[in-house]
């Protein structure tokens, strides 16, 4: 009766990988045009949402 049949004792397989592939993944550096692009989308979808709310209004 040791320990190895209980819930919560076994380690989980691949929980570590996973956790170390997700916290990879996420310190990713972007290249700066990616970053501008982005940053373009939302000022031209912005103004089109101004632009449209005063041609309706």
């Amino acid at each position: 009766m040791g320990g190895e049949g209980r819930a919560g004792t076994a380690p989980r397989v691949g929980a570590t990988t996973v956790g170390a592939t997700a916290l990879a993944l996420a310190y990713v550096p972007m290249p700066r045009s990616w970053i501008w692009m982005q940053v373009a989308i939302v000022i031209f979808v912005v103004a089109g949402m101004v632009i449209a709310i005063t041609k309706l209004a």
